[in-house]
């Protein structure tokens, strides 16, 4: 369960494809090697990455309601982490992390959250079993889960939302999809 810093909206994407595409290109398996390498390649060498401007994203977390709002997002794969909390982040959202089905149960049994973004396919613990498992802590009872998948097969969408989930959507994310569904679930 890490809390991400927040980053400035184009370059953090244009990092986060520039290192997917090195860790698959030269068998790269750590994100964070491969991030340095897509920072130096856009020639950001002093580990920052700089910040956006405060009014244009403070204009976006309003236009959304998203602001101030914790997101619990669950995914063994940090590339698939690092997209989703760079949309989330973009508008206010405070992001916590876990990767494994245990860590996700873990966390929600604190409390605190708004939504939870689950991964299906994990390993140990699948989103499904995962899902089901926070099903039963009496807090969590309403807790808006969306399903978040890279393989969709036909049946996926009603095994998940059998599982507990309360929407679904397949990877990768599209960003305004994905806005629309954490409005319409953080906003009922």
């Amino acid at each position: 369960m890490k809390k991400l810093p927040p980053r400035a909206e184009n370059l953090r994407r244009a990092l986060a494809q520039e290192a997917a595409r090195i860790m698959s290109e030269h068998g790269i398996r750590d994100f964070l090697t491969a991030k340095r390498k897509a920072a130096e390649r856009f020639g950001v060498t002093d580990g920052s990455v700089l910040p956006k401007n405060r009014e244009i994203e403070d204009a976006l977390a309003a236009e959304h309601g998203l602001k101030g709002k914790k997101a619990l997002i669950v995914d063994d794969d940090m590339r698939n982490i690092f997209a989703l909390s760079s949309v989330l982040e973009d508008y206010g959202m405070d992001i916590s992390t876990a990767d494994t089905g245990r860590e996700a149960i873990e966390y929600a049994r604190k409390g605190g959250l708004d939504v939870i973004l689950m991964d299906i396919m994990m390993p140990e613990m699948d989103g499904l079993e995962t899902t089901r498992e926070i099903r039963k802590i009496p807090s969590c009872k309403d807790l808006p889960i969306v399903a978040v998948t890279a393989k969709a097969m036909k049946g996926d969408r009603e095994r998940c939302i059998e599982a507990g989930a309360w929407d679904y959507l397949s990877k990768p994310v599209d960003r305004e999809l994905l806005l629309t569904v954490l409005k319409a679930w953080l906003h009922r």
